[in-house]
C-alpha cells in the first residue's frame, strides 16, 4: 500500500516540479517515471538476496540509499 501511495505521489509531484522548472515536455516526465518503475523492478527482484545479506539493516540501508540519491547526488537541489 505504501508503495502505491508513494508511486502515485511521485508521479504527480514530478510533473508539477518539471512544469514549474520550465520543462513542459511530457516525454521527460514519462522517462523519469519509467526509470522509477525499472528501479522498483530491480529492487523487487533483488530484495530477497539483499535482505538475507543485510538482515536487520535492510531498512536503514534503503533509507540511506534513498537519502544519497535525493540529497547528496543533487536530485532535489
Amino acid at each position: 500500500m505504501m508503495s502505491s501511495l508513494s508511486f502515485n505521489a511521485f508521479n504527480t509531484n514530478i510533473s508539477l516540479y518539471l512544469s514549474e522548472s520550465g520543462i513542459n515536455n511530457t516525454m521527460i516526465t514519462g522517462i523519469i517515471s519509467a526509470v522509477l518503475m525499472a528501479g522498483g523492478l530491480i529492487c523487487g527482484i533483488s530484495f530477497s538476496t539483499l535482505s538475507k545479506v543485510l538482515k536487520e539493516f535492510t531498512m536503514p540501508f534503503s533509507f540511506r540509499l534513498v537519502w544519497n540519491v535525493i540529497y547528496v547526488d543533487g536530485v532535489c537541489t
